[in-house]
This record gives structure tokens, C-alpha cells and sequence, in this order.
């Protein structure tokens, strides 16, 4: 799968640390690029932008598409790696790692944060529905889609997941 934004991306705009292994949050990169890219955009629209990035093509109201939707996949990555990363499954069952070296954060807190980041996705979320209300009429790929089962862009959204962190 293309990858929209580089491990150095997530490390420069997010408290997650250049060591962690790519490996590990790789997975949450692509799963919400496939929900945000396929609910924001459209099939049609998500299918030029990853092929625009990958020819190094993207220009226009496409690139404007995608340095807002770069800033999504970020905060969104960081959210579900940081709620998701400090359980672990093996044969054993679920665990969490410790440090001798480290203090346990209670989930409240790593929930807090993860809900933080979120948050900050949201605000971009928005600014791509308004930049898609203003010039989706110059982007004909969000107008139309190529074939009948391809998902449609689900306009005005402005909370991608509902989130419970009581």
C-alpha cells in the first residue's frame, strides 16, 4: 500500500519517538488512510490522489487535497497507535510491556492523549470539508465515481469515529 506520509512525518508532529519501530504503527498508517481517504474522498478521488503521490504528480486543488489530508493521517495514526500500542497479544494473552526504567501511565491518561490527537485530526478534517465544499466542482473525481460499487464521498462529515473516553 502507498503510504501517504513518512515515519519522520508522524515523529516531527507527535510525541511518538524516532525509535519506535516503524513495523509497529505501519498497520495504523494504512488503516486509517483506507477509512479517512475512502469516507473524505471518495473511491475515485482517493484512487488519483495515491497515484498522483506515487508518480510524484500531485499539483493543483490535488496537492491542496493532500497536504490537508497528510496533517488527517498524522494525528489519526498517532491516536489509534498511542491507545492501541500499550496492549500487546501473544499465546499468553493480553499484556502490557513495563520498564524498570519507567513509570506506568494510568489508560485515563493514555486514552486523554490518544482522544488529544484525535482532536487535532478533526480540525483538519474540517478544513478539508471546507476546502471540498469550496472547489470540489474542480475536482471532478469527487463529483463521480468510476464504477457503481465504488464508495462515495460521505460529505460534511465531521467526526470520522464517534469516540467514548469516559
Amino acid at each position: 500500500m502507498i503510504l501517504l506520509i513518512e515515519p519522520d512525518d508522524l515523529h516531527k508532529r507527535t510525541q511518538v519517538n524516532a525509535n519506535v519501530d516503524v513495523q509497529k504503527y505501519k498497520p495504523y498508517i494504512e488503516d486509517v488512510q483506507v477509512k479517512v481517504m475512502g469516507d473524505l474522498l471518495g473511491d475515485t478521488l482517493k484512487n488519483k490522489i495515491l497515484n498522483d503521490f506515487d508518480n510524484d504528480a500531485l499539483t493543483g486543488v490535488y496537492e491542496e487535497v493532500y497536504k490537508i489530508l497528510k496533517n488527517i493521517i498524522i494525528y489519526q495514526t498517532a491516536s489509534e497507535y498511542i491507545l492501541f500500542n500499550q496492549y500487546h497479544v501473544s499465546n499468553g494473552g493480553v499484556y502490557k510491556l513495563t520498564s524498570e526504567d519507567t513509570e506506568t501511565v494510568e489508560v485515563s491518561e493514555v486514552e486523554s492523549l490518544s482522544k488529544r490527537y484525535y482532536e487535532k485530526s478533526q480540525l483538519y478534517v474540517s478544513e478539508l470539508n471546507r476546502f471540498l465544499c469550496s472547489e470540489g466542482g474542480n475536482i471532478p473525481e469527487y463529483n463521480t465515481q468510476d464504477e457503481t460499487y465504488n464508495k462515495r464521498p460521505q460529505r460534511g462529515i465531521n467526526d470520522m469515529i464517534t469516540w467514548h473516553l469516559d
